[in-house]
């Protein structure tokens, strides 16, 4: 049995051992004994026959799990996926460290992939068959715009509401019961009666490809109709264009159709390619002698212009 002269006895030791052995980096072992303090990269482990601790020097990749000491461009696939037997430092936790220019991107296929950053104006794409499963690629169409479509023929309605009365005494009428109205210019076949109004052309307008009346009857009888169109073109940027100016007249007949049936009067209108400002007047020459459908209405509903848009 220890007596407690003993006890004291050796707690006096252990304190003096203690002592001695007071420096950064020293350790104990489970015998008393001090190490030294240790160099870079040594931990404490048991030497083989677990008697006494010893300072061991850790070698990356080998034994427990070490810190990588490279870049993490440099730690092989494994370590990046956490699957080797080293760690990637802290401050690398993840491969960050593939990225190497502005606008480069992280993708996966079975591990991390760089896909370097594409040209201007270009844009991610889904593809299968690149290791990425992306790529950069141009697109295939403008956003907006008339060269993004094959077709580049516009049409603009001008219905009856946007003209005015110019000459005889035409009446904006409205024809059938309400819901199922419509309305036009009720113009008589005696004599010539006409209206106007006036248009600006869109800015993609290039040049006219057809101008169209549209027109109706609302009585019974049968015969033709002579319309007439005047255009008076201001041209773009000029001003100073005489609007009392005679314009452009072109007349052609149509035939009669059935009551409140619509009809289109393709009329060889030209407007020049740097048309912007029309004076447009519609007549129904009723006093002419092409124009059959005698003291009958014939309703003007509007205008129909079809031109061609920039590309």
């Amino acid at each position: 049995m220890v007596t407690i002269a003993e006890l004291e006895a050796r707690l006096t030791q252990l304190e003096a051992l203690l002592a001695s052995q007071r420096q950064p980096g020293r350790y104990l072992d489970r015998q008393h004994v001090g190490l030294t303090p240790p160099t870079t990269l040594q931990v404490p482990l048991w030497d083989s026959n677990r008697l006494k601790v010893v300072w061991t020097t850790l070698v990356p990749g080998t034994g427990l799990p070490a810190w990588a000491t490279t870049e993490i461009a440099d730690v092989a696939g494994t370590e990046a996926a956490g699957t080797g037997t080293t760690l990637p430092r802290p401050d690398h936790g993840h491969k960050l460290g593939i990225l190497t220019a502005k606008g480069d991107i992280i993708t996966y296929s079975t591990l991390p992939l760089r896909l370097v950053v594409g040209a201007n104006d270009t844009v991610l794409t889904a593809d299968s068959a690149q290791a990425a499963g992306v790529k950069w690629a141009t697109p295939t169409t403008a956003e907006h715009g008339a060269a993004s479509h094959t077709d580049r023929t516009r049409a603009i309605v001008f219905p009856a509401r946007m003209f005015g009365l110019l000459a005889g005494t035409p009446a904006l009428v409205q024809f059938g019961t309400s819901p199922n109205r419509y309305e036009g210019w009720a113009m008589d076949g005696a004599s010539t009666e006409a209206v106007h109004t006036y248009i600006y052309t869109p800015y993609d307008y290039v040049s006219l490809s057809s101008f169209h009346i549209m027109w109706t009857r609302n009585a019974a009888g049968t015969g033709n109709v002579k319309w007439q169109a005047t255009v008076l073109v201001d041209s773009i940027g000029t001003g100073g264009t005489d609007l009392t100016g005679a314009g452009t007249s072109v007349a052609a007949t149509d035939a009669v159709p059935t009551a409140n049936q619509i009809k289109y009067k393709t009329m060889a209108v030209t407007l020049t390619n740097s048309a912007r400002l029309v004076r447009l007047t519609i007549e129904r020459l009723g006093g002419d002698a092409q124009d059959s459908f005698d003291n009958l209405d014939a309703i003007f509903l509007g205008v129909v212009l079809d031109y061609n848009a920039d590309t």
